[in-house]
């Protein structure tokens, strides 16, 4: 399948549920295969951000145990910065943030 000049599909391939496929003649750069956005229809603050959540069942029914968020922590024009936090579950409470890396490049535990 094609969009523009790129050639991509998405299947369920025998060694995972969704598998997004990419093949072009790049060979020495990332190539973006996944893009998650998040608008708002209210004004923009720190802390809107896009999140993925791996729910696993357990004993207790199906949880949420970890989850990958990146949120905006300054959102003025020009001066946008982001964070890219991991949640995770402890002792059966909602996943919290166990780590984050900043726009400053600082590495925080939360945990």
């Amino acid at each position: 399948m094609g969009v523009g000049d790129y050639d991509w599909s998405i299947s369920n391939s025998p060694d995972s549920t969704l598998h997004i496929a990419n093949t072009d003649a790049s060979t020495n750069a990332p190539v973006e295969l996944l893009r998650l956005t998040k608008e708002s229809s209210g004004t923009p603050a720190a802390g809107l951000g896009s999140k993925i959540g791996f729910e696993v069942e357990t004993t207790a029914g199906n949880e949420i145990l970890g989850s990958l968020e990146v949120i905006s922590t300054d959102v003025g024009s020009g001066t946008e910065d982001g964070a890219f936090i991991f949640n995770t579950m402890t002792a059966g409470a909602t996943n919290t943030e166990k780590f984050r890396i900043g726009a400053d490049e600082t590495v925080a535990n939360e945990g």
